[in-house]
Order: structure tokens, then C-alpha cells, then sequence
């Protein structure tokens, strides 16, 4: 694997929408508007965890919410959903290794035409021409 850039986080960060922020408080506004020494310090980190296989104990932490479904009854626990949130820098770390992940992917034809879900540009519209 090739080693990840400060251009290539930088790009990511751009296309991020905001989301709510894990265990770390860290929105990704704060990411974005940072100055560029983070971006170097969190390439280091990414590819020092990505040659040693090493994952922080921090970036595994996270919690879970409840959010209670629309018009339903509020003492029904069938009616939550849990959502895990993650802290930013484990998400912007993950989002490297899937964009990786999907690339070599595609370039290896190891997805099947057909599959349409979790592809960039296809969309189930797609399954229905093959």
C-alpha cells in the first residue's frame, strides 16, 4: 500500500459533511480548519498504523445513542435506534483505508457488475439495466 498523503486527507476532509463527533469532541470543522502541521502529524499516524498494523485504543473507542423512531411510543425500546458515534480521527482513518480498499477493487474486477450498493457513481438504477 502505497504510503497516505497530506493532499490525500486534505482532499477527504473537503468532502466530508459534518457529523456528530465520538468519544473525542473533535468536529470535523475543527479538522478542516486546522493548521497544516496536524495534517503532517495525522499522515505520520496513519501510515505508521498502516505499516505496524497497530490501531490507538483510542481511535476503537465510541458510544452508543438512542434515537427514538418518529410518532412512536417512547417506552417501547423497539422503538429506538442505537447509532454509534466514533471519534473523527478513527472515521477520517477509516474512510482512507475504504477508498483504498475501493480502488484496488475496481481495478482488480473483484466486484461483480451487478453489485450496485456501496459503489461510487452506481446506484440501484444500475442492477435494473444488467
Amino acid at each position: 500500500m502505497n504510503d497516505t498523503t497530506q493532499e490525500e486527507i486534505t482532499n477527504i476532509l473537503k468532502k466530508k459533511k459534518s457529523t456528530a463527533p465520538g468519544p473525542d469532541s473533535v468536529p470535523y470543522i475543527a479538522l478542516k480548519r486546522a493548521p497544516p502541521i496536524l495534517y503532517q502529524i495525522l499522515t505520520e499516524m496513519f501510515n505508521a498504523s498502516f505499516k505496524t498494523g497497530f490501531i490507538p485504543t483510542q481511535w476503537k473507542a465510541a458510544f452508543t445513542i438512542f434515537i427514538r423512531k418518529p410518532k412512536k411510543n417512547r417506552f417501547l425500546s423497539d422503538n429506538y435506534c442505537p447509532i454509534t458515534l466514533t471519534n473523527t480521527i478513527a472515521k477520517l482513518c477509516e474512510t482512507v483505508i475504504i477508498k483504498r480498499l475501493n480502488k484496488y477493487m475496481e481495478e482488480m474486477n473483484l466486484i461483480t457488475n451487478s453489485q450496485a450498493g456501496f459503489r461510487t457513481h452506481i446506484s440501484t438504477a444500475n442492477s435494473l439495466n444488467h
